[in-house]
């Protein structure tokens, strides 16, 4: 849960960015280490695979607005020694019956607001990652100034409500007829779009 390698001297694997690398007691990087250097490559490209996937499992539940139990989050955010830094670098929200009641990061004492209060995951709530669209203007800027660097936009992200199907078709009419590359328009999936049936092949 820590992150720490049952090795001696200490060392742990922590997150730079979405890059993995370790550090010794003092936080230095750890280049090498002779007796260990292939199993410690394999599990730096383990790592690395599984924050990357994390990472996009999580934009992907944001995006369509997935929830989680608080026994879920617990066990793969909170316990583990990688995805709970992955987690501590977003803004998360406890929901109950009529919406987002509040929002916190997965600090090293447990969850805390924007202000550093405790914030309780009561049993019966869910929790998801928080759309910026959830959040009124002064708290988005609040937790901005707090987690600069995000593994995917999340309160940077451009987003915007629309209040009708009229409005959004309004608002997309200058994409109609632009050419893109395959790559970006299927990238939008990842963003909560839905691909309907093909038109004209």
């Amino acid at each position: 849960p820590e992150g720490a390698l049952p090795v001696e001297p200490p060392m742990r694997l922590v997150l730079d960015g979405l890059k993995p690398k370790f550090v010794d007691a003092d936080g230095k990087p750890v280049k090498k280490w002779p007796e260990v250097d292939e199993e410690l490559a394999t599990l730096k490209k383990k790592a690395a695979t599984l924050v990357r996937e994390a990472a996009e499992r999580l934009e992907r539940r944001m995006a369509l607005g997935r929830r989680m139990s608080v026994e879920h989050f617990t066990e793969v955010y909170l316990m583990h020694g990688l995805t709970r830094q992955l987690a501590g670098k977003l803004v998360w929200g406890v929901y109950g019956a009529g919406g987002l009641e509040a929002t916190f990061v997965p600090g090293p004492k447990g969850p805390v607001d924007v202000e550093g209060r405790a914030v309780s995951l009561p049993e019966g709530r869910a929790v998801g990652v928080t759309h910026p669209l959830e959040l009124a203007e002064p708290g988005r800027a609040a937790w901005e100034a707090q987690l600069a660097a995000q593994p995917f936009d999340q309160l940077a992200r451009r987003a915007t409500r629309h209040g009708s199907a009229v409005a959004l078709r309004t608002a997309t009419r200058a994409y109609v007829g632009r050419t893109v590359p395959t790559g970006a328009l299927l990238g939008l999936e990842k963003r909560g779009w839905q691909k309907g049936p093909p038109v004209g092949g």
